[in-house]
């Protein structure tokens, strides 16, 4: 923090108002901010998981409601 405050004196009061486990893998509990894996092809076939065979536009759908599901359960 002393680097940041060092470099960005406003970024740094800016990380200071957020809850760490939010922003740093050191605080989060090994949860990478609730993603499990940092592979993002796994992370996108966990979130299609189920929508094959779909037409197109209920694959856009489907991922849309994924996402934003996943987003809500983690605030």
């Amino acid at each position: 923090m002393r680097e940041i405050k060092g470099l960005n004196g406003e970024a740094h009061e800016y990380l200071r108002a957020i809850n760490v486990s939010k922003w740093t893998f050191s605080h989060d509990g090994g949860h990478r901010y609730g993603v499990m894996t940092t592979n993002i092809f796994k992370v996108i076939i966990g979130v299609l998981k189920g929508a094959r065979r779909l037409p197109i536009t209920a694959i856009v759908s489907a991922t849309f409601t994924r996402s934003k599901n996943a987003f809500l359960e983690r605030e």
